[in-house]
């Protein structure tokens, strides 16, 4: 019953069966707990994180797959001190593990300790290792160690795993080396969407837009459909290169001849591009148009395109919904007070 709610997504109701449990004096196993970490995870719940693994400590479970559900437990709850803490303690550690841990390290924001810890790991990795080796290398960035990983992969089984090679697509486009990443993907035996949109936001994020839509018509013409993350792509590459008009055809594309919602992130890329070229009614009526509340990435994305172009009005009015999201960031106080202040508004600007 546990696992149903966190596989459905209700972690509340999860947590609330296993305190059942617990009050009607029944003695949880590894499955429970194990099942039930996940739920705090889900939910950032720290407090019944620690919780549940004194109930591990006390009940002397030593398991390898309720170690690793607890490592990611602390992890998803911000504590990678005590994911690292528990993972170091335990006496087994399958692959799963090593894997949960590694990421863990390039998820929260420590990818330098996910490659010492792979280096640590030995010949155990699988191709969710090397991935997330690889996004560790990526997001340094560390092409040299990157190119290393690039050799293991080569002269084992991963050589054709397509996540693998999809990440390595990746790390070498993040390290800059968006010639490699192309061939890479050229030589690939087989393509998956995993692939397409790599070699498709890499070129993205490069800003180079013609070769972006062309792999995208390719993508089309080899079977496969583009989803959320290859609109972004190409949105994005549109943004960079200033194509205002192109970046909202494709936006348009989505839900009108794919059917796609567009995200949070689709959205944000749409304002920021607006911004950039100074079309800031627009950016303002795209956000009134988003179906869900913009947080204040969208609004210090308004802020700051009203900085560059000298809107005060829109300015002010972004400005007082990130006072409400975030009142004790000093740096949109700052930011509005150099609008109003270059546009002469000198005795509000210095208040």
């Amino acid at each position: 019953m546990i696992s149903g709610y966190v596989l459905n997504g209700m972690n509340p109701n999860a947590l609330e069966m296993f305190r059942w449990l617990i009050d009607h004096k029944m003695k949880p196993n590894p499955v429970t707990l194990s099942s039930t970490l996940p739920a705090c995870a889900g939910l950032a719940a720290l407090k019944s994180g620690k919780e549940l693994h004194c109930q591990i400590v006390k009940n002397g479970i030593e398991r390898c797959h309720v170690g690793t559900a607890v490592v990611d437990m602390y992890a998803k709850c911000g504590r990678i001190d005590l994911a690292h803490e528990v993972f170091v303690r335990m006496s087994e550690k399958d692959p799963v593990c090593w894997n949960s841990m590694i990421t863990s390290f390039c998820q929260n924001g420590e990818p330098e300790k996910a490659i010492d810890l792979f280096r640590e790991m030995g010949s155990k990795y699988d191709s969710v290792t090397i991935s997330a080796v690889l996004s560790a290398c990526a997001n340094i960035p560390l092409l040299s160690y990157g190119k290393a990983v690039h050799g293991f992969m080569t002269r084992g089984v991963l050589k054709t795993d397509l996540y693998a090679e999809s990440a390595l697509i990746d790390m070498y486009a993040k390290c800059g080396n968006l010639e490699t990443a192309r061939t890479v993907f050229d030589i690939m035996e087989k393509k998956s969407e995993v692939s397409w949109n790599s070699i498709i936001s890499a070129y993205g994020n490069h800003g180079r837009l013609q070769e972006c839509v062309s792999l995208f018509r390719r993508m089309e013409e080899s079977g496969f459909l583009p989803d959320h993350v290859t609109f972004l792509a190409v949105i994005s590459a549109c943004d960079h290169s200033g194509l205002v008009d192109e970046g909202f055809r494709y936006f348009k594309s989505m839900t009108e001849d794919y059917g796609i919602t567009p995200g949070k992130e689709h959205y944000a890329c749409i304002i920021d591009m607006y911004g950039r070229a100074g079309r800031l009614s627009e950016a303002f009526e795209a956000i009134k148009g988003m179906p869900f509340d913009p947080d204040a990435g969208v609004w210090g994305s308004l802020l700051g395109a009203c900085r560059v172009h000298g809107d005060v009005e829109l300015a002010e009015m972004a400005s007082r919904h990130l006072f409400e999201m975030d009142p004790g960031n000093s740096g949109y106080y700052v930011l509005l007070a150099n609008v109003q202040a270059d546009a002469g508004k000198w005795e509000v600007g210095s208040r």
